[in-house]
């Protein structure tokens, strides 16, 4: 997500979280908490985000799985 706002304005970004934040009905420090990946970023919530974005942002990575044997 960091890689995209980089490509956006101050502005673009002012008008880009606000319109994410009003979509998913979070507080803006939200937004910031999975910007800087304090927290995870619920599903529905990356479908907003691509959804303003107008392209895909999110790839689908598998879960770690925590309780498979590591060796």
């Amino acid at each position: 997500m960091n890689d995209y706002l980089d490509t956006l304005s101050y502005w673009e970004r002012v008008e880009f979280v606000t319109a994410v934040v009003k979509r998913f009905k979070v507080k803006r420090q939200t937004f910031f908490n999975w910007k800087c990946m304090a927290c995870r970023i619920p599903a529905q919530a990356k479908e907003i985000i691509e959804s303003e974005a107008g392209q895909v942002i999110f790839v689908n990575v598998p879960e770690y799985d925590t309780d498979a044997p590591t060796g």
